[in-house]
């Protein structure tokens, strides 16, 4: 992916995007939250949750900066960006219902590992308890 970089021409912002969605993670144990673009000459921010790359969230940090100084409010909460309020409800969607399908997956593994457990468990327990009936009659 690195090789085709020619020239300081070919480093845009859809090429460090094409980089983000290569080597984010999705699975029932790890998935990448939220993914970053920083231009560092221009102090533009593009933000990306999950790894939705089709709803980029943009804005220069150093304006935002100079508007609301660590975004506290009142309280010394952090008031600011929060992501997954900055991207569309369809994104939300998308996110929320891909989590709930890693949380089922996820029950249901645990719930599949209780049952082959117990079965074992249950399995050595009778194989025991025989093989000292035998004894006891022999």
């Amino acid at each position: 992916m690195l090789e085709e970089i020619e020239h300081e021409g070919g480093l845009s912002i859809d090429f460090f995007e094409s980089i983000l969605d290569a080597i984010h993670v999705e699975g029932i144990f790890l998935n990448t939250a939220f993914s970053y673009i920083f231009d560092l000459q221009s102090g533009d921010v593009y933000a990306y949750y999950f790894h939705q790359f089709e709803d980029v969230v943009e804005f220069n940090l150093v304006e935002e900066l100079a508007h609301d100084p660590l975004f506290l409010d009142d309280t010394g909460i952090c008031s600011g960006y929060c992501l997954p309020r900055l991207v569309s409800q369809e994104t939300n969607d998308k996110v929320t219902s891909e989590l709930r399908g890693y949380k089922i997956k996820f029950f249901l593994i645990i719930v599949f590992g209780v049952a082959v457990l117990s079965c074992g468990g249950f399995f050595i327990y009778k194989k025991i308890r025989n093989r000292r009936t035998v004894d006891l009659l022999s």
